[in-house]
Protein backbone atom coordinates (compact mmCIF):
# COMPACT_ATOMS: atom_id res chain seq x y z
CA UNK A 1 0.00 0.00 0.00
CA UNK A 2 3.17 2.54 0.32
CA UNK A 3 3.89 2.15 -3.19
CA UNK A 4 -0.02 2.75 -4.38
CA UNK A 5 0.09 6.07 -1.90
CA UNK A 6 3.20 6.75 -4.00
CA UNK A 7 1.74 6.35 -7.80
CA UNK A 8 -1.26 8.37 -6.30
CA UNK A 9 0.98 11.24 -5.11
CA UNK A 10 2.29 11.43 -8.92
CA UNK A 11 -1.09 11.36 -10.65
CA UNK A 12 -2.07 14.18 -12.90
CA UNK A 13 -5.00 13.02 -14.84
CA UNK A 14 -6.44 10.20 -13.14
CA UNK A 15 -6.42 7.20 -11.00
CA UNK A 16 -8.45 4.00 -11.27
CA UNK A 17 -9.16 1.76 -8.08
CA UNK A 18 -10.79 -1.87 -8.44
CA UNK A 19 -10.70 -3.45 -5.04
CA UNK A 20 -12.98 -6.04 -2.92
CA UNK A 21 -13.84 -3.13 0.01
CA UNK A 22 -13.80 0.59 -0.72
CA UNK A 23 -12.10 0.77 2.12
CA UNK A 24 -9.24 -1.86 1.31
CA UNK A 25 -7.33 -2.94 4.58
CA UNK A 26 -9.41 -0.26 6.78
CA UNK A 27 -9.56 -3.38 9.63
CA UNK A 28 -6.23 -4.68 9.01
CA UNK A 29 -4.03 -1.55 9.43
CA UNK A 30 -6.55 1.44 10.17
CA UNK A 31 -3.34 3.74 10.64
CA UNK A 32 -2.13 2.41 6.78
CA UNK A 33 -5.72 3.12 5.35
CA UNK A 34 -5.84 6.66 6.57
CA UNK A 35 -2.32 7.51 4.95
CA UNK A 36 -4.03 6.20 1.88
CA UNK A 37 -7.39 8.02 1.72
CA UNK A 38 -5.18 10.98 2.82
CA UNK A 39 -2.65 10.28 0.06
CA UNK A 40 -5.74 10.46 -2.86
CA UNK A 41 -7.44 13.79 -1.07
CA UNK A 42 -4.46 15.20 -1.31
CA UNK A 43 -3.12 14.39 -4.41
CA UNK A 44 -6.61 16.08 -5.97
CA UNK A 45 -6.69 19.12 -3.61
CA UNK A 46 -3.24 19.50 -5.50
CA UNK A 47 -4.37 19.48 -9.18
CA UNK A 48 -7.32 21.21 -7.98
CA UNK A 49 -5.46 24.05 -6.92
CA UNK A 50 -3.03 24.06 -9.95
CA UNK A 51 -6.68 24.39 -12.21
CA UNK A 52 -6.08 20.51 -13.19
CA UNK A 53 -8.91 18.28 -12.42
CA UNK A 54 -7.77 14.58 -11.55
CA UNK A 55 -10.68 12.07 -12.17
CA UNK A 56 -10.36 9.34 -9.44
CA UNK A 57 -12.70 6.08 -10.32
CA UNK A 58 -13.20 3.54 -7.57
CA UNK A 59 -15.12 0.10 -8.51
CA UNK A 60 -15.81 -1.79 -5.55
CA UNK A 61 -18.11 -5.12 -4.94
CA UNK A 62 -21.79 -4.37 -4.49
CA UNK A 63 -23.17 -4.67 -1.19
CA UNK A 64 -23.86 -8.48 -1.35
CA UNK A 65 -20.16 -9.18 -2.94
CA UNK A 66 -18.58 -7.53 0.18
CA UNK A 67 -21.13 -9.45 2.49
CA UNK A 68 -20.22 -12.68 1.01
CA UNK A 69 -16.54 -11.50 1.28
CA UNK A 70 -16.11 -10.85 4.75
CA UNK A 71 -17.84 -14.36 5.41
CA UNK A 72 -15.22 -16.12 3.77
CA UNK A 73 -12.72 -14.18 4.99
CA UNK A 74 -13.44 -15.12 8.55
CA UNK A 75 -15.04 -17.74 8.40
CA UNK A 76 -16.84 -19.10 11.54
CA UNK A 77 -14.96 -22.93 11.76
CA UNK A 78 -11.22 -20.29 12.46
CA UNK A 79 -13.11 -17.69 14.16
CA UNK A 80 -12.55 -18.84 17.70
CA UNK A 81 -8.32 -19.20 16.49
CA UNK A 82 -8.79 -15.84 14.45
CA UNK A 83 -9.64 -13.82 18.00
CA UNK A 84 -7.27 -15.95 20.15
CA UNK A 85 -4.09 -16.06 17.29
CA UNK A 86 -4.93 -14.23 14.46
CA UNK A 87 -4.13 -10.83 13.93
CA UNK A 88 -7.65 -9.84 15.50
CA UNK A 89 -6.11 -7.98 18.66
CA UNK A 90 -2.97 -6.23 17.11
CA UNK A 91 -5.53 -4.89 14.43
CA UNK A 92 -8.14 -4.19 17.35
CA UNK A 93 -5.76 -1.88 19.21
CA UNK A 94 -5.51 0.46 16.34
CA UNK A 95 -8.73 0.05 14.73
CA UNK A 96 -10.79 1.41 18.39
CA UNK A 97 -8.13 4.09 18.94
CA UNK A 98 -8.31 5.61 15.08
CA UNK A 99 -12.45 4.58 15.14
CA UNK A 100 -13.15 5.76 18.63
CA UNK A 101 -15.58 2.67 19.18
CA UNK A 102 -15.17 -0.70 19.99
CA UNK A 103 -15.32 -3.76 18.15
CA UNK A 104 -17.00 -6.93 19.49
CA UNK A 105 -14.89 -10.28 19.30
CA UNK A 106 -18.46 -12.39 18.38
CA UNK A 107 -18.23 -12.86 14.48
CA UNK A 108 -21.74 -12.05 13.88
CA UNK A 109 -21.35 -8.12 15.25
CA UNK A 110 -17.92 -7.92 14.02
CA UNK A 111 -19.26 -8.44 10.18
CA UNK A 112 -21.96 -6.27 11.25
CA UNK A 113 -19.73 -3.71 12.09
CA UNK A 114 -17.27 -4.12 9.10
CA UNK A 115 -19.81 -4.18 6.32
CA UNK A 116 -21.30 -0.77 8.28
CA UNK A 117 -17.85 0.42 7.94
CA UNK A 118 -16.99 -0.45 4.47
CA UNK A 119 -20.22 1.53 3.56
CA UNK A 120 -19.11 4.55 5.22
CA UNK A 121 -15.96 4.29 2.95
CA UNK A 122 -18.06 4.34 0.04
CA UNK A 123 -20.17 7.21 0.77
CA UNK A 124 -17.89 9.02 2.62
CA UNK A 125 -14.17 8.69 2.88
CA UNK A 126 -14.28 8.53 -0.83
CA UNK A 127 -16.87 10.93 -1.57
CA UNK A 128 -14.24 13.29 -3.86
CA UNK A 129 -14.42 10.09 -6.37
CA UNK A 130 -16.77 8.22 -8.90
CA UNK A 131 -17.90 5.07 -7.45
CA UNK A 132 -19.20 2.09 -8.98
CA UNK A 133 -20.25 -1.16 -7.58
CA UNK A 134 -19.59 -4.41 -9.40
CA UNK A 135 -21.29 -7.66 -8.96
CA UNK A 136 -19.34 -10.46 -9.87
CA UNK A 137 -16.08 -11.50 -8.77
CA UNK A 138 -12.95 -9.61 -8.63
CA UNK A 139 -10.09 -12.28 -9.12
CA UNK A 140 -7.51 -9.02 -9.39
CA UNK A 141 -7.36 -5.37 -7.97
CA UNK A 142 -6.17 -2.48 -9.42
CA UNK A 143 -4.47 0.50 -8.78
CA UNK A 144 -3.96 2.48 -12.14
CA UNK A 145 -2.05 5.81 -12.76
CA UNK A 146 -2.41 8.31 -15.70
CA UNK A 147 -2.97 4.68 -17.89
CA UNK A 148 1.09 4.41 -17.33
CA UNK A 149 1.80 2.55 -14.02
CA UNK A 150 0.23 0.15 -12.15
CA UNK A 151 0.32 -1.38 -8.84
CA UNK A 152 -2.10 -4.78 -9.18
CA UNK A 153 -3.01 -7.37 -6.62
CA UNK A 154 -3.75 -11.32 -6.83
CA UNK A 155 -5.29 -11.91 -3.66
CA UNK A 156 -5.49 -15.56 -2.41
CA UNK A 157 -8.11 -17.67 -0.82
CA UNK A 158 -7.86 -20.70 1.80
CA UNK A 159 -6.09 -20.55 5.15
CA UNK A 160 -3.86 -18.37 4.25
CA UNK A 161 -5.50 -14.92 2.80
CA UNK A 162 -3.04 -12.92 1.72
CA UNK A 163 -2.53 -10.51 -1.46
CA UNK A 164 0.51 -10.73 -3.95
CA UNK A 165 1.02 -7.30 -5.55
CA UNK A 166 2.83 -5.94 -8.78
CA UNK A 167 4.18 -2.84 -9.75
CA UNK A 168 4.70 -2.35 -13.02
CA UNK A 169 5.26 0.89 -16.11
CA UNK A 170 5.40 -1.87 -18.87
CA UNK A 171 2.91 -0.74 -21.16
CA UNK A 172 1.56 -3.57 -22.69
CA UNK A 173 0.71 -4.74 -19.41
CA UNK A 174 -0.97 -1.68 -18.17
CA UNK A 175 -3.09 -2.00 -21.38
CA UNK A 176 -3.82 -4.86 -20.14
CA UNK A 177 -4.85 -3.97 -16.71
CA UNK A 178 -7.13 -0.89 -18.19
CA UNK A 179 -9.13 -3.72 -20.20
CA UNK A 180 -9.80 -5.51 -16.81
CA UNK A 181 -10.99 -2.13 -15.57
CA UNK A 182 -12.86 -1.56 -18.45
CA UNK A 183 -14.51 -5.17 -18.09
CA UNK A 184 -15.63 -4.75 -14.78
CA UNK A 185 -16.72 -1.28 -15.37
CA UNK A 186 -19.15 -3.21 -17.91
CA UNK A 187 -20.91 -4.98 -15.37
CA UNK A 188 -21.12 -2.15 -12.74
CA UNK A 189 -23.70 0.43 -11.37
CA UNK A 190 -22.67 3.71 -10.33
CA UNK A 191 -23.33 4.75 -6.52
CA UNK A 192 -22.91 8.30 -7.28
CA UNK A 193 -20.55 11.33 -8.89
CA UNK A 194 -18.02 13.48 -7.61
CA UNK A 195 -18.86 17.01 -6.59
CA UNK A 196 -17.99 19.71 -9.35
CA UNK A 197 -16.20 22.54 -8.06
CA UNK A 198 -17.00 25.68 -9.70
CA UNK A 199 -16.26 29.08 -9.32
CA UNK A 200 -17.98 31.71 -8.07
CA UNK A 201 -18.04 34.97 -9.11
Amino acid sequence: MAEVDRIISDARESVFIATDFPGHGSWRDRGRYGAYVKAIENRKAERVRRGHPLSVQVLCLDANGRERALEDRYPEPRWKEYVKKGGFQRSRRLYEELENCQVSESRPQFLQQMLERQQRALDSDLRLADRWEYPGLMPMYLWIIDSEKAVFAIPSFGDHMTEYAFYTEEAGLVQALMSVWARYLESAKQVSSQPVLVKSG
